[in-house]
């Protein structure tokens, strides 16, 4: 069974774990009763717990959200898949974030400085995802925005104020 996903609904406050149907051959030429997701509840794959599908309470949904998550940290999921004949392997683990995309940052201040211009930002709030570089676009004489990679490779530290 292949690992769980990451949501769309994924932030600082819940994990949204998406995980795809067995179908054909990979059922074992029997319908699917129940899928069950573990966790680790971020304790680094350490120990395991059921919050959906476990023994006696099935479950075939393919998607679940965790409440209980603690912004900036990684949590483990994995799932299995149970037909007439019991409960087959689960999956690898899949690492997820408690986190989102960074905030967008204040427009910058540009200023000359000699014959060069200098551009400057506030870092904007990371919501718990460390952030790893930044695209600077610049407008050129024709009104056409442009990536700039000439001069600015996009992990220069922003300047903080």
């Amino acid at each position: 069974m292949a690992s769980p996903t990451r949501g769309a609904q994924t932030s600082e406050t819940q994990i949204e774990v998406l995980w795809s149907a067995l179908s054909g051959d990979a059922t074992g030429d029997s319908a699917i009763t129940s899928y069950n997701l573990q966790w680790d509840a971020g304790t680094n794959g350490a120990q395991w717990f059921d919050i959906l599908g476990e023994e006696g309470f099935p479950s075939l949904g393919l998607t679940y959200i965790q409440v209980s998550v603690t912004a900036g940290t990684q949590y483990q999921f994995k799932v299995r898949a149970a037909n007439a004949l019991g409960w087959g392997q689960y999956s690898l683990p899949a690492t997820i974030s408690a986190a989102a995309q960074p905030d967008s940052p204040d427009a910058p201040t540009v200023t000359l400085v000699n014959v060069l211009v200098q551009i400057a930002w506030n870092a904007p709030y990371d919501n718990s995802a460390q952030v790893n570089g930044y695209k600077v676009y610049v407008e050129d004489s024709v009104g056409t925005f442009r990536l700039e990679t000439t001069y600015c490779n996009g992990l220069i530290e922003p300047v903080k104020t």
